[in-house]
């Protein structure tokens, strides 16, 4: 879902908004870089008989075993910018933009207990939570001045200010084994959890200028 709006607020000036929303959802297959991925068990998998050995030393899961747990993620996303632009004097323009980009991401497997391949301790069952927030803002000013020096020569000065934020912030539960036929965090065993913060924010002045 997007918006934009734009607005003459005068002769020497206007202002553009815009914003943009994203859901999504998705329920994906385990297809990693592993033993248990669909695809790496299509290619090398002899699609019978009893788990056992390639001669490629990848495990091979029989046709009659569980598909691994499905990973569910879940996106929000919100992005939105202002855009001003003034003109006071025929040879000063200024241009400001500001914006910002926040993302919720729920990402999740569930191996219920007694389901899944017959592999290590996976039919114990787990299950996992990871939930981060991703935050940008940025901010962007800029004035220009514009001469004209000789009837064949001009110059323009452009003076300005750069912002960048950036924010992560997030957490992970990890759930092995739960009790049969429950998938939440409390029917769990045991129980690991981790947060992680990223914070990252930059400015600098720019300039520039050019003659022709």
């Amino acid at each position: 879902m997007r918006a934009n709006l734009t607005s003459k607020l005068s002769d020497k000036a206007n202002v553009a908004i815009s914003t943009g929303y994203v859901s999504s959802r998705l329920r994906l297959p385990q297809n990693d870089n592993d033993v248990l991925g669909i695809i790496t068990n299509g290619y090398t998998g002899v699609g019978s008989g009893p788990i056992r050995r390639h001669p490629h030393l990848r495990l091979q899961l029989c046709a009659t075993s569980d598909v691994p747990g499905a990973r569910q993620a879940g996106r929000e996303r919100f992005t939105g910018s202002i855009t001003a632009d003034w003109r006071p004097l025929p040879w000063l323009s200024g241009r400001a933009t500001a914006g910002t980009d926040v993302t919720q991401r729920v990402e999740g497997d569930i191996q219920r207990f007694g389901e899944g391949p017959i592999f290590a301790n996976l039919r114990q069952g787990f299950a996992d939570d990871n939930r981060f927030r991703i935050f940008s803002w940025t901010a962007n000013a800029t004035g220009t001045a514009s001469f004209q020096l000789t009837p064949t020569v001009s110059s323009k000065t452009s003076v300005g200010v750069q912002y960048f934020h950036d924010l992560l912030n997030g957490n992970n539960d990890v759930w092995p084994v739960p009790a049969p036929r429950w998938t939440d965090v409390g029917s769990a065993s045991l129980r690991n959890a981790f947060d992680t913060t990223s914070e990252t924010v930059t400015s600098a002045p720019t300039s520039r200028r050019w003659s022709a």
